[in-house]
């Protein structure tokens, strides 16, 4: 079900979305709001901005918003900005939940974009990785991998250590099944398959 709804997001979004668009507000009736929290991360990963999904109820006077978080920016004190527009709410920095009115969707779309629009830089919106330790391949061993287990179990509170190096290249890629390739790192330290 999540996936159908991510999908059905998708499209939305790839269609509506504008570049000045700080946040992403999206609703909609088939959208069960069991699971919209999990896309609305999903979306987050994709898009780098805040979002909110709502699933309307049957009769559709009613609906549930789950919306997740950027770093950097306190969804729980946005919606704090535009509860006027929202029957409650609750929710903390990156999650937050609501309920709403259907007449109130587009006054709250719109105020919840022009906070996040102005408390968010075009740099907060720029996709970013976060790396831990830039490192050459050739330290990339079995000496290593025994060092990041004593760093488990990882999680959101310990998230997984992230490496990175620089100026290496994908020797020799070849498509392994539909999706998905198999290559040859090389940067002139080290070669690691």
């Amino acid at each position: 079900m999540d996936q159908l709804i991510l999908d059905e997001a998708i499209e939305i979004v790839e269609k509506t979305l504008q570049p000045n668009d700080a946040a992403i507000v999206l609703g909609a009736e088939t959208w069960h709001p069991g699971v919209i929290g999990i896309v609305a991360s999903r979306l987050v990963e994709r898009y780098g901005r805040p979002t909110f999904l709502i699933g309307w109820d049957e009769v559709g006077e009613f609906g549930r918003g789950s919306g997740r978080s950027i770093s950097g920016f306190d969804l729980h004190g946005a919606l704090h900005q535009v509860g006027m527009h929202l029957e409650k709410y609750g929710g903390h920095t990156m999650a937050a939940g609501f309920t709403i009115r259907r007449d109130k969707f587009d006054a709250f779309r719109v105020a919840f974009l022009g906070v996040a629009g102005e408390l968010l830089t075009p740099d907060d919106l720029a996709p970013s990785q976060r790396v831990d330790l830039e490192l050459p391949l050739a330290s990339v061993n079995e000496d290593l991998e025994r060092l990041i287990r004593h760093l488990e179990p990882c999680g959101a509170g310990n998230p997984a250590p992230v490496f990175g190096v620089r100026n290496a290249r994908a020797v020799g890629a070849r498509r392994v099944g539909t999706n998905h390739l198999r290559f040859t790192l090389d940067d002139g330290s080290a070669v690691l398959p």
